[in-house]
């Protein structure tokens, strides 16, 4: 289990605001994420093995991932989040994405080498444009995690979370 669960009452509001005031997809699907992971979810929305910890916003050499999971068997996921856009801008992730594992495995070679290292690109891209990022992620060895545009869940999203914040103020 995350060890965000242990989240003080003031923490818990400043997540949920900052979920409700998101205006972009890319901030969304980041926030998203944490829910995902605060409740324990991050396995099965990924499809991963067992999680030992996990980190938004992980810094690497010359960049940030947006998601890092460490695993229990001793992998590394690394997650990239893309906003739904120009395909050329999505598949621009999977580099990134390739670049972020180069650097882990340059520090790795410090310390202890990760038995692997998965590559996720999430995205709400949708029609023609997903299937064109899929069959790059594809390709590139990447796995494609399409999830729901900022529009469709904006007023779901707002809904539940000022719901949970009532029953927990």
């Amino acid at each position: 289990m995350s060890k965000d669960v242990a989240l003080s009452d003031d923490e818990w509001r400043e997540l949920a605001r900052q979920f409700v005031a998101s205006r972009n997809d890319e901030a969304c699907i980041a926030l998203m994420f944490r829910f995902h992971a605060i409740f324990g979810h991050l396995r099965k929305v990924l499809g991963c093995s067992k999680i030992d910890r996990h980190h938004f916003e992980y810094a690497v050499k010359g960049g940030r991932v947006d998601l890092a999971l460490f695993h229990t068997d001793g992998g590394i996921s690394l997650v990239e989040f893309k906003v739904d856009g120009p395909v050329h801008a999505v598949v621009a992730g999977i580099g990134q994405l390739f670049f972020y594992e180069a650097m882990f495995l340059r520090k790795a070679q410090r310390s202890s080498k990760p038995s692997y290292i998965k590559k996720y690109l999430v995205s709400p891209v949708a029609g023609d444009d997903a299937q064109s990022v899929a069959e790059a992620c594809e390709l590139a060895g990447v796995q494609f995690v399409q999830c729901a545009p900022f529009a469709m869940v904006s007023g779901h999203r707002q809904r539940c979370i000022e719901s949970w914040v009532e029953n927990h103020a």
